[in-house]
């Protein structure tokens, strides 16, 4: 009896036994479940995240592109614009004549597209002009603006050829930097290191041909770190600039908008910076700079000068003092513009590109120069020389769009 009491005792714990294994077989099995739902869910939020990112990453690339297209779309635009400019001026400037500075609409207006309509638009042009914008294979929009870069200081005529440009050159560029240390003592004081004069030299020693200082020394011994010696060659860009002695950041940032390296060897009132303006002599101060730029800038008081006789009559009109032999010395210019500075912004769904470019009639500045030079010879038969000879400025730039001589993108 006892033998198959624990006989049944045996049987009942195995069943018990079994039972516990079996119930502890489906908690790993349900375990084993979720751990590998969890898995896998994480995994496609991951590829999902990723796939995500990658998408966005590649969307904001082609955004990229279409930004910079919409902005090569406004300088390939601007190009045309100058390149009409100067078949009207070659065509029409003759007849024009004192009035041909009107041809400088054909490129001094900013442009951009989609154009922005105005009331004064009918609706007649402004369905044409939708109808257009709709038709247009361009997604982005682009802004467009063209300065005259050539009517700037040119900093590597310190090293010209003319030596009544190199002086007028240096004379002016002094000026410009006098008069910030005068009418700023703060930029003065954090910048003292070199006075106006001397900071002209250091540039000068860069660009010009030889390895002597201006200041009474080797230029090498102002240079500390050998690799930055001056090469003794042209500005190829105004980033160089920096690199000179003394040019320090806000030294350079003042010079930046007001000076250039493309400059057209003559200055262009009707466009020049105020600080060009006021670097023509002493006596033209802010007031009288002031009352030329009114002058130019608008019709009704006489528009844009028409000539040598125009600008400096009006300029003693209004308080300058500039004597005639001042006059007869500074290069000025009327009747064209040579450098074109084309800034282009393109726009796409938030991403923009920027393109920076300077056109430059090389052929025709080259032949300006000559001519200056020209006049400086003493030798005869090197005054008899045509210094248009061999150029062939007009027939080389007319056959195709304006050289373009620098290019920056942002």
């Amino acid at each position: 009896m006892k033998l198959k009491l624990n006989f049944k005792h045996l049987h009942e714990l195995k069943h018990k036994l079994k039972l516990k294994f079996n119930l502890n077989q489906k908690g790993i099995a349900l375990l084993t479940s979720v751990f590998l739902i969890t898995l896998i869910v994480w995994i496609a939020t991951e590829v999902s995240y990723e796939t995500t990112v990658e998408y966005g990453i590649h969307a904001r690339s082609v955004q990229k592109v279409q930004a910079y297209y919409s902005a090569r779309s406004g300088l390939e635009l601007s190009l045309l614009r100058i390149k009409i400019y100067k078949q009207a001026l070659k065509q029409f400037s003759s007849q024009l004549g004192d009035q041909a500075h009107l041809l400088n609409m054909i490129w001094s207006y900013p442009f951009m597209w989609p154009p922005v309509l105005g009331e004064q638009v009918g609706a007649v042009e402004k369905e044409s002009i939708n109808d257009a914008v709709k038709e247009s294979s361009l997604q982005g929009s682009y802004f467009t603006v063209i300065s005259d870069e050539g009517s700037k200081l040119d900093l590597n005529d310190l090293a010209s050829p003319s030596k009544k440009i190199q002086e007028i050159t240096k004379l002016k560029l002094t000026q410009i930097l006098e008069q910030k240390f005068i009418a700023d003592p703060d930029f003065a004081g954090r910048n003292r290191k070199y006075k106006a004069p001397e900071l002209v030299d250091l540039i000068q020693d860069w660009v010009d041909g030889d390895t002597n200082s201006s200041l009474g020394s080797s230029e090498k011994s102002f240079y500390p770190n050998q690799e930055n010696t001056p090469p003794n060659r042209a500005l190829r860009s105004m980033g160089e600039l920096s690199l000179v002695e003394g040019i320090t950041s806000e030294i350079y940032e003042f010079l930046l908008p007001q000076t250039t390296v493309y400059g057209q060897k003559a200055i262009n009132p009707n466009t020049a910076p105020v600080s060009v303006i006021k670097s023509l002599h002493e006596s033209i101060t802010d007031e009288v700079a002031q009352e030329i730029v009114k002058r130019r800038d608008n019709i009704q008081e006489g528009g844009p000068f028409k000539n040598v006789e125009d600008f400096w009559s009006y300029v003693n009109s209004v308080g300058g003092r500039v004597p005639t032999e001042n006059q007869a010395q500074t290069p000025l210019i009327f009747d064209k513009i040579l450098t074109f500075k084309i800034t282009s912004t393109g726009e796409y769904r938030g991403n923009t590109h920027t393109i920076e470019a300077v056109a430059w009639d090389i052929d025709e500045v080259s032949n300006t120069m000559a001519q200056s030079v020209a006049k400086e010879l003493l030798d005869k038969e090197l005054k008899k020389q045509d210094p248009t000879k061999g150029q062939g400025s007009k027939q080389t730039q007319d056959k195709g769009p304006p050289r373009i001589i620098y290019w920056h993108e942002k």
